[in-house]
């Protein structure tokens, strides 16, 4: 009987295949509930900071057949504490827009997550 190298080799690719995609995504989301307990356990910090920079990150995504497309953006703070230290933070479109590089403020996050920022006059 003769068997071909792709008959054989299937049936035991697809599982591996699914168990490490499986594995990746487990593990994303692993580490995503860890940042937020991390965060929640971290004190509430107001520090002043200078806006050093802003960047967007654009994500396009296709259904089916192409007949919708979507974008998502996500939006970017970097700001430069007394210290000469740099932390960018993820925040939302608002802040985004209403923040100019430049600016000196007071910036208030927890761990790795922005709350809020107010400009000092």
């Amino acid at each position: 009987m003769f068997h071909t190298f792709g008959s054989s080799f299937f049936p035991v690719l697809f599982p591996v295949i699914f168990a490490l995609i499986l594995g990746m995504v487990i593990f994303v989301f692993i580490s995503a509930f860890r940042q937020m307990a991390q965060n929640r356990r971290s004190p509430v910090l107001t520090v002043d900071a200078f806006v050093d920079s802003k960047r967007k990150s654009e994500s396009f995504r296709h259904a089916q057949n192409d007949m919708v497309s979507f974008t998502d953006t996500d939006y970017y703070v970097t700001f430069e504490v007394e210290s000469g230290d740099r932390m960018e933070f993820r925040v939302p479109m608002d802040v985004y827009t209403g923040i100019t590089e430049g600016e000196y403020g007071k910036v208030t996050f927890r761990g790795t997550e922005f709350l809020s920022f107010e400009r000092i006059s």
